[in-house]
C-alpha cells in the first residue's frame, strides 16, 4: 500500500455532472496487451473518437523471476519500480507454533494506520485464542527510522518469528532487517516498502493505480479535454509511480491537454492551497482533475471558491464519506462513480496472510507480492457502502473479501498450496 508521506493507495471515485445531459453514448471495447482500447461514439457528436486507455507494459527490474510466473500475474507488477527478485524465504523452514509476532508501523497519526491496526488486532484475537499466537507487540516509530532500527533489533532480541514492517525508510532499514532475517525472523513489508533483499513487500501498484485514474478520467471526457494533475510529494517513489501511471494513459490521447501539476502534499489544506494558486493565475477552461488522494476536499473547497464550473476531480482512498457521496448519486443517469480502492482491511490482511504461509513453510516465489488495485463502479460500490456511513465520515473503508492479494491471486507465488490455519475477515 501506498499511505500518507510515504505514498498512498487509492480510492478512485470519479463524480461529475456531465456536460451533455440527456444525451446518448455507446461502447465498444476490444482488449489488447496489458489494458484496452475504447471506440466511444456520440450520438450528438460529428466524428467519432478512439480512446487508448492501454497501459504499455514496462517490467521491473530483477533475476528473472517475472518470466517464470503465469502472464496475469506478471501483469500485476506493470510499471513497479522496485526490483523482482526470488524470495530469500522459498527454502524457509516452517516455524512450530505458538509464534511471537510484532507489528511495526511508520506512525498512528494517519487514520489508514489505525484502520489496520484495528484489523491486525481482530486477527491477533482470533489466532490467540486458537494457540497459534504466543506474543503479539506492537511498535509505533513516530516517523523516525532510528527508532524502528532499534524497535526492530528489540524484536530479535525476543526472537521474534514474525515482523510485519511499515518501513519508516526505503534503504536505511537495510541492515537491521538482515539481522532479523538472520536470526529466523520473517520480515514482511507493508505500507511504506523497504528496499532490503531481505523483506517481502506487499503492495498496491501504483502505476496501475495512477493508470487506473486517467483511464477513467479520459472515458468520461471522451478522449478530449483539459486536465490539471495534483501530485503528493515530489521526489517520493509513490508519487512519480502516480504520475508515470497516469501520464502512460494520458499521452496515448491527443485530445487530452494536460495544463499542469502541482504538489498537493496529500493534504487537503495543502491542495487547497496550490489548487486555488493555480486557479487565480490561469485562465484555461479545467475539463479535470486527477490527484493521487487524501486531497479531494481540500481540491474541491478550491474550486468552490474559485467560481469556476466544478471539473471532474477523482476521490482519493476509501473514505466512508466519498462512498456516500457517491451512494447519494448512485441512481443519477448524469453522475459516473469508478474506483479504484486501497482497502486498509485487506491489505493487512494481506500481510498477515504470506507472513503465516512463510512461517508454515509453503514456500514464497518472490520478493514482492503486488496487485493491481481493485475498481469500483456503480455496479459493486453497495458492496463497499454501508448504511452508517455519512459525509462528515473521514474514516477508510475495509472493503469486499477478495479485493486485495486474495488467495486466488497470491496462490501461484507460493511453492505449496497455501492452507491458512485460521479463516480470516479477507482469506478467500
Amino acid at each position: 500500500m501506498f499511505k500518507k508521506v510515504i505514498g498512498l493507495g487509492l480510492l478512485l471515485i470519479l463524480v461529475f455532472s456531465l456536460v451533455a445531459c440527456g444525451k446518448t453514448t455507446t461502447a465498444t471495447s476490444t482488449v489488447t496487451g496489458t489494458g484496452s482500447t475504447v471506440t466511444v461514439t456520440s450520438s450528438n457528436a460529428s466524428t467519432t473518437s478512439a480512446i487508448n486507455i492501454s497501459i504499455p507494459f514496462n517490467p521491473p527490474t530483477g533475476d528473472g523471476v517475472l518470466s517464470t510466473l503465469p502472464d496475469n500475474v506478471q501483469k500485476l507488477y506493470n510499471g513497479w519500480n522496485f526490483a523482482l527478485n526470488k524470495s530469500p524465504y522459498e527454502n524457509w523452514a516452517a516455524k512450530p507454533k505458538p509464534w511471537t509476532i510484532y507489528w511495526c508501523i511508520l506512525n498512528l497519526n494517519d487514520n489508514w494506520v489505525n484502520t489496520s491496526k484495528k484489523e491486525i488486532e481482530s486477527i491477533m484475537a482470533k489466532y490467540q485464542a486458537a494457540g497459534y499466537i504466543k506474543n503479539f507487540v506492537e511498535e509505533n516509530a513516530n516517523n523516525d527510522a532510528g527508532t524502528q532500527v532499534q524497535q526492530i533489533q528489540t524484536a530479535i532480541e525476543q526472537k521474534a518469528d514474525l515482523i510485519l514492517l511499515d518501513a519508516a525508510s526505503t534503504s536505511g532499514l537495510n541492515d537491521v532487517i538482515k539481522q532479523a532475517y538472520d536470526s529466523g525472523t520473517v520480515v514482511i513489508g507493508f505500507g511504506a516498502t523497504a528496499d532490503s533483499p531481505y523483506i517481502i513487500n506487499t503492495n498496491n501498484n501504483g502505476t496501475l493505480l495512477g493508470a487506473n485514474m486517467a483511464a477513467g478520467i479520459v472515458k468520461a471526457l471522451n478522449g478530449k479535454g483539459n486536465v490539471l494533475m495534483v501530485g503528493g510529494i515530489a521526489g517520493v517513489s509513490a508519487d512519480q509511480q502516480y504520475i508515470n501511471g497516469g501520464n502512460s494513459v494520458f499521452k496515448q490521447n491527443p485530445g487530452i491537454n494536460i495544463l499542469g501539476l502541482v504538489q498537493g502534499g496529500w493534504s487537503p489544506s495543502t491542495a487547497k492551497t496550490v489548487v486555488t494558486q493555480w486557479l487565480a493565475t490561469h485562465t484555461q477552461k479545467v475539463d479535470a482533475i486527477w490527484q493521487e488522494g487524501a486531497m479531494y476536499w481540500g481540491i474541491y473547497q478550491a474550486v468552490q471558491q474559485s467560481g469556476i464550473p466544478m471539473p471532474i476531480i477523482d476521490f482519493a482512498d476509501p473514505l466512508a464519506s466519498e462512498l456516500e457521496l457517491a451512494h447519494e448519486h448512485i441512481n443519477d443517469p448524469n453522475w459516473v462513480i469508478l474506483g479504484s480502492g486501497n482497502p486498509a482491511g485487506a491489505y493487512t490482511d494481506a500481510a498477515f496472510r504470506i507472513g503465516i504461509y512463510t512461517l508454515l513453510g509453503y514456500g514464497t516465489k518472490v520478493n514482492a507480492y503486488i496487485d493491481n488495485p481493485p475498481i469500483i463502479t456503480k455496479d459493486n460500490l453497495n458492496q463497499w457502502w454501508d448504511s452508517s456511513f455519512t459525509l462528515d465520515n473521514m474514516n477508510y473503508v475495509n472493503g469486499p473479501p477478495n479485493t486485495f492479494l486474495s488467495n486466488t491471486t497470491i496462490a501461484p507465488l507460493f511453492d505449496k498450496p497455501i492452507v491458512l490455519p485460521v479463516a480470516t475477515d479477507y482469506s478467500n
